[in-house]
C-alpha cells in the first residue's frame, strides 16, 4: 500500500487581445485567469 501527496501551481491566463473564432478578432471579452492551487491525495494498493 502507497500513499503520496502533491502540492503545486497551475499558472495561466488568457489575454482578452488574443481571442479568435475561426481566424477572427473577437472583442469585449473577459480577462481569464485559470492559475489556482492544485492538491492531489494518492492511494496505491497492490503492486
Amino acid at each position: 500500500m502507497g500513499i503520496g501527496v502533491n502540492i503545486g501551481y497551475f499558472q495561466y491566463w488568457m489575454d482578452k487581445n488574443k481571442w479568435k473564432i475561426n481566424k477572427l478578432d473577437l472583442y469585449d471579452v473577459p480577462d481569464i485567469d485559470l492559475s489556482d492551487l492544485i492538491i492531489r491525495f494518492d492511494l496505491t494498493f497492490g503492486g
